[in-house]
């Protein structure tokens, strides 16, 4: 489906992704805002097209200061970045094993275990298995441009 379909069309009720495309975030930041109850939806308990989000409130959602298109897309100099994780994760362990580090930044198990192992964030190996630190792991962030995978990034404190 194109775009101008999609905007044409005046459908009513829309999918996860003809509304992630009409606020032009990832999918992944759409199903965050759901969850979080930012847009309202409706969830229909199945796997694929699992919800419902009326168009009414993804058009009211883009009217509101929390949405700015713009804000959306220019990145984040990379102090404030830094600033962002340095306070976000202030009370994080300063030890951190991969399982640690998954829950921090949102990312899966194989793209940790896959930094790990090539050697871009920097581990040593302690009884056998990898730990890094919350300072190589935002040392690592910062250098590579790696965004959190959920909306904590976004809030300020």
């Amino acid at each position: 489906m194109s775009g101008d379909i999609l905007f044409s069309e005046g459908k009513t009720e829309l999918c996860l992704d003809e509304a992630r495309r009409m606020l032009h975030i990832s999918k992944r930041k759409c199903a965050a805002l759901l969850h979080e109850g930012v847009l309202p939806c409706t969830s229909t308990g199945k796997k694929t097209r699992q919800y419902r989000i009326l168009r009414s409130d993804v058009e009211a959602f883009m009217k509101t200061p929390a949405f700015n298109a713009k804000a959306a897309r220019s990145p984040v100099s990379p102090e404030k970045y830094r600033a962002r994780l340095e306070d976000l994760w202030y009370y994080a362990p300063d030890v951190l094993t991969p399982a640690d580090v998954q829950k921090l930044t949102g990312y899966s198990q194989s793209y940790v275990s896959s930094w790990m192992v090539s050697g871009k964030l920097r581990t040593v190996t302690v009884h056998g298995s990898p730990i890094t630190s919350r300072e190589w792991l935002i040392d690592f962030m910062c250098r590579e441009r790696r965004n959190l995978n959920d909306l904590r990034l976004d809030n300020t404190r």
